[in-house]
């Protein structure tokens, strides 16, 4: 599988081709949306099953009164943005 991430102004922040497996980190302080996309194309005879989580921690607002970091998808109201094209 390849993986493209970019974000605002189309800024990638990562590449990937050809992996069976994968982890991703990156710091951004940018605003907007991101785009993970996925592509097949190497094997479009074989098909693959793809699982990802997406963790954001807002080190803007980064305070003792969330020290662990732990953001919730209510907390940010992020889970109504979340648009997902196959």
């Amino acid at each position: 599988i390849n993986l493209l991430i970019s974000g605002p102004e189309n800024r990638v922040y990562h590449i990937g081709q050809r992996k069976t497996d994968n982890v991703v980190k990156f710091k951004s302080t940018d605003e907007g949306d991101y785009k993970l996309c996925f592509d097949n194309a190497f094997s479009r005879l074989s098909s693959k099953i793809v699982f990802f989580k997406v963790f954001i921690k807002d080190l803007k607002n980064d305070s003792d009164d969330n020290a662990d970091g732990n953001i919730t998808f209510e907390e940010e109201g992020i889970m109504g943005q979340l648009d997902i094209t196959v």
